[in-house]
């Protein structure tokens, strides 16, 4: 079985190697959109077209990639 540190980091990785937007859901139902630019142990450095934004992974809910949202 695969680990869910290791599903993460996958997912994360994918994302920000493919330059694809993603939507971020936050613990308080807050919502981020852009493009993931570096994640580390602690954090994600997302992107959009206000600048750079660092979002604590501990106040991450649900990490969707835009492109599905909107598939039927």
């Amino acid at each position: 079985m695969i680990e869910a540190k290791d599903l993460q980091e996958r997912l994360l990785f994918r994302a920000q190697e493919l330059q694809k937007p993603v939507l971020i859901f936050t613990m308080n139902g807050f919502q981020m959109r852009g493009v993931i630019v570096g994640s580390d142990r602690f954090v994600i450095a997302l992107k959009d077209n206000k600048g750079l934004q660092m979002v604590y992974k501990h106040a991450i809910s649900t990490v969707v990639l835009a492109e599905e949202l909107y598939e039927t």
